[in-house]
C-alpha cells in the first residue's frame, strides 16, 4: 500500500468530509510516482487516489498554518488532527508508520 493510499484511507474512514471534516492533504511528486523509480502500478493507483480525493472536495495544497504535512483535518468541536504518514505499506510487514496527533492550536486565533 502506497502512501496516497493511506491518506485515502484516513479520508474515507476517519476524516470523511460530508461528515463535516475540512482536510487538506499535500501530495508530492514522489507519491505520485513522476520523479524517481517506482513499481509499474505506482501511478496509477497515485492518479486513482488523488481523482478520489478531488472527488471528496479534499484540499490538494499544502495547509495554510501547518504547510505541507501529509495530512490536515478540522472539524469543529472535535478538534485539528496533523498526520504523518511514512514509508511504504506493505499488508505482510510493519514497513511504514501513521503518525497522528490532535493539534491544541485553534485556526480562530
Amino acid at each position: 500500500m502506497y502512501q496516497l493510499e493511506v491518506k485515502r484511507w484516513l479520508v474515507a474512514h476517519r476524516f470523511p468530509p460530508e461528515d463535516g471534516w475540512n482536510v487538506t492533504v499535500d501530495i508530492d511528486a514522489m507519491e505520485r510516482g513522476v520523479v524517481g523509480q517506482h513499481p509499474s502500478d505506482k501511478r496509477a493507483i497515485a492518479a486513482h487516489c488523488e481523482s478520489w480525493l478531488s472527488e471528496q472536495r479534499v484540499h490538494i495544497v499544502a495547509h495554510h498554518l501547518y504547510g505541507r504535512a501529509d495530512l490536515v483535518a478540522e472539524k469543529a468541536g472535535h478538534g485539528t488532527f496533523v498526520v504523518e504518514v511514512e514509508g511504504r505499506f506493505e499488508t505482510t510487514e510493519g514497513a511504514g508508520d501513521v503518525f497522528c496527533a490532535p493539534s491544541d492550536r485553534s485556526l480562530d486565533d
